[in-house]
């Protein structure tokens, strides 16, 4: 049996194994093309609107106003939601506060807010990514360990 004579028994599979990898290495290409398509033209939705106050829907405004307001969680478990209008000052906004239910719990400047007990989770919006258990066992000083 010559040399020639061994390779060929090795050459078909080969051939078809890279004639596999190619296609699957081209159609993984063409699949990343049509995923970056997708995500070009369809942007848009994931964007806010460009519609004016004027334009949009009363339930438009309702979702805008919790989307653009600061969450503060009471010690008691419950949200308020606080949305700032306007900026008066340095440290003083025109804002109001909802509850969870969107009923308008109180408005006007922030140094005049009757709601002090909502600055205690000032401190933990540097959490941008959430807020998970330990963070709160944090907050509480409570390490878990048993002593």
């Amino acid at each position: 049996m010559k040399l020639q004579n061994k390779f060929q028994y090795i050459a078909t599979p080969v051939k078809i194994f890279m004639a596999l990898l190619v296609i699957l290495c081209l159609l993984s290409i063409l699949q990343g093309i049509c995923i970056e398509i997708e995500n070009t033209y369809a942007r848009e939705k994931y964007f806010k609107s460009e519609k004016t106050e004027a334009e949009l829907t009363e339930e438009e405004r309702r979702i805008d106003r919790i989307q653009s307001s600061t969450k503060e969680f009471l010690p008691d478990g419950t949200i308020h939601l606080i949305y700032r209008l306007e900026h008066i000052s340095d440290q003083i906004y025109q804002e109001q506060i909802y509850d969870s239910n969107d009923n308008l719990l109180w408005e006007g400047t922030s140094d005049k807010r009757p709601y002090e007990y909502l600055s205690w989770a000032k401190h933990l919006r540097r959490y941008k990514d959430g807020f998970n258990k330990q963070q709160m066992n944090d907050v509480r000083m409570n390490t878990g360990s048993i002593r």
